[in-house]
Order: C-alpha cells, then structure tokens, then sequence
C-alpha cells in the first residue's frame, strides 16, 4: 500500500485527476513524482482558497464598518 498517501492526497481536487492519479500510483508505485507534485498543488489551492477567504471577510468587515459610520 505504497501509493495510499498520493490516493489521500488527491481527496478534494477534480475526480478525473483523482482517478488518473491513482491509476498511475496503482500501476507504477515507484512513480512518487506525481504524487508529491499533486500533494504541493494541493496544499497550494488550499492556502489561495485561505487567503481569498480571509480578504473576502476583512473586506466585508470593513464595508460593514463603513456603513455603521456612516449612519
């Protein structure tokens, strides 16, 4: 079970990478390129998605702020 991490890894992105990825881990276990390359674009999208968050509700705070002035 060599290619369980790169199959957890794939949890979260689109299923045709999923599938792809893990046919790849499957036939060719020694092929962990692939898998560390999916694990950091993985970890990627999740700080992007954290950070467009995080600006999102700074933003909305300020706006809300703003109109709590302003009356």
């Amino acid at each position: 079970m060599d290619n369980l991490p790169a199959v957890r890894a794939t949890m979260g992105f689109s299923p045709g990478f999923h599938i792809v990825c893990a046919a790849v881990g499957m036939l060719m276990p020694s092929f962990g390129i692939l898998a560390a390359v999916h694990q950091t674009v993985q970890f990627l999208m999740l700080y992007l998605a954290l950070a467009v968050t995080t600006v999102w509700l700074f933003a909305r705070q300020v706006r809300i702020t703003q109109n709590r002035l302003g009356d």
